[in-house]
Formats: C-alpha cells, structure tokens, sequence
C-alpha cells in the first residue's frame, strides 16, 4: 500500500512542467520523510497482524478497485508499467481479488478476527466492482472508439503521400478527401493520466499566404510574444522526406506550430507531455 509511490509518479510524471515542479525539492523531500514515518507504522501493523492495518489496507484496495488503474500494492512497478486501458482493467481485477483476500476467513483469522464474515459483504463488493466497471466504460466512450477504428483501418493513415503512425488510443478525422487530418484527444477515466491533446496536420496548401517557410515561422513567434508568452523557441522537424521549420510554446501547455512547402503545408499540436511524446514519435516515423 506504499502510496508514497503515487506521490513520486504525480510528481515526476512526464505530464508536470518544469514550473510546476519548481518547488519539488523542498516539499517532496518533506512528503517523502513524512511518508516514510507513516508507512513504517502501517507496514509494522501488518507484519504484527493488527486488525486496524488489515482495515486500513482494506480501504487502499476498496478505492483502488472504485477509481481503477493499478492497485497501490504494486509499489515502484506502477511507474515502469504503461497506462492504457488494458494495465486499467487489469488493476482494477486485481484490486478485486485482493479485497477478497482480504475479507477471506484465513486472513481475518491471522489477524485474530473470529467472528464470521456477514454473507452479504462479498455480493456487495461484487456489486461496487460490476457498477464501477460499469460507469468507467460508459464513460469511455472514446476509447471504445479509438479500438473499432483500428480493428477497421489498422495503426497508420495517409496525408496527401505521407504515411503516418496512429497511436492505439487515437481516433483519426480526415478531410478535404484525405488531404488534411484531425485526432483530438479526449482520455476517457480508463486512462485518468493522460490530458486533452489537438494534432492537425494539413496537406492542402493555404492559398491566402505569399509568406515562405521562415516567414511563417518569424510571425507566428511574433504573434505569441505579441500576447505576452516567454520560452518560446524555433527549431525544424524532419517528417518523412520533408523538413518543416517549426516554434514551440512551452508556457503552460506545449503548443507547436510547423510549417512546409508540401506535401505537408503544416503541423499544429498542443497537449501535455505524454502527448507531446507521441506527437514526435508520430512525426519522427511517418514516411
């Protein structure tokens, strides 16, 4: 039950910026100690059988197979194990096999607990686990969207010549006859880490502009110091055979706008850092 483990995975999680995390050394050093003291105490409880750990780790197990995700049991492995809907579900079984090793007569026995266990306990826990399952996939509406998209058209798609990979939990929209995409990222509660994220990439060229690559690029910096953002930065991106002159815009979310001459005429992302991994994995592979 070490949920010191879920303060390091919040607080060092790819997700966080560097301002948001310019105070971790001070205050996670003091979480840290804190929790340490407070897990020795709830891990001696354990190891001495005292009933009041065993109802403790009972209410870790009962929130974890409500909220889903991996159980806390897990400890450091939760940080190496990807988040996806699959590791989700995964957890949140093994959350309920846990609660019922927990309630077993065995276990009770061990920590000197007699009296037999109400008949009605493990059909309500069968309940809470089926109605939280329940609400989760009602509530993932994009994930069960994402998977019969790719049971249809597999893991890549087409933009005017150029191929590129989709991410599993992604649902692409083309437009303007396959020319131009869209995939808008809205994580539904089984995968409750990941944010909002907006991928465009256009394969149509805008015919308003005379301005070239760099041109493009300069302005829309201009643009961004115009309304006050700081940490702005150019750089290019090789997508395929193409290299696209580029700026980012790291001041809350990163937001990155490419341009090109074609076949991709342009490249916009924003979204937090886990989607700003898969957006440079997307470009680094496209062909």
């Amino acid at each position: 039950m070490l949920r010191v483990f879920n303060a390091l995975d919040h607080l060092l999680g790819p997700e966080f910026s560097s301002a948001e995390t310019s105070w971790t050394p001070l205050w996670f050093g003091l979480l840290c100690f804190v929790a340490a003291i407070l897990f020795y105490c709830f891990g001696s409880g354990l190891w001495r059988l005292k009933n009041w750990a065993r109802v403790l780790a009972l209410v870790f197990t009962l929130t974890d197979l409500v909220l889903g995700g991996l159980p806390d049991v897990m400890g450091p492995l939760k940080l190496v194990i990807p988040l996806d809907p699959v590791t989700s579900l995964a957890g949140r079984f093994a959350s309920f096999v846990l609660v019922l090793y927990l309630l077993s007569s065995q276990v009770r026995a061990s920590f000197g607990i007699r009296e037999p266990l109400m008949k009605w306990t493990v059909t309500a826990v069968s309940v809470l686990a089926l109605a939280s399952l329940a609400y989760t996939l009602s509530k993932s509406g994009p994930e069960l969207q994402a998977l019969r998209w790719h049971m249809r058209h597999g893991d890549r798609v087409n933009v005017n010549g150029v191929s590129f990979p989709v991410y599993t939990w992604w649902v692409p929209v083309q437009e303007n006859d396959g020319a131009d995409l869209r995939i808008k990222e809205r994580p539904g509660p089984l995968r409750g880490k990941d944010q909002i994220a907006f991928i465009e990439v256009k394969g149509t060229k805008d015919n308003n502009s005379t301005l070239g690559i760099e041109q493009l690029v300069d302005q829309k910096v201009r643009e961004d110091e115009k309304a006050g953002y700081i940490d702005l930065k150019k750089f290019q991106l090789q997508v395929g055979k193409q290299t696209l002159g580029c700026m980012q815009n790291a001041f809350y979310f990163n937001a990155i706008y490419c341009y090109g001459d074609g076949p991709i005429y342009s490249v916009f992302f924003t979204g937090g850092n886990r989607s700003l991994g898969r957006f440079k994995r997307m470009m680094a592979e496209a062909r």
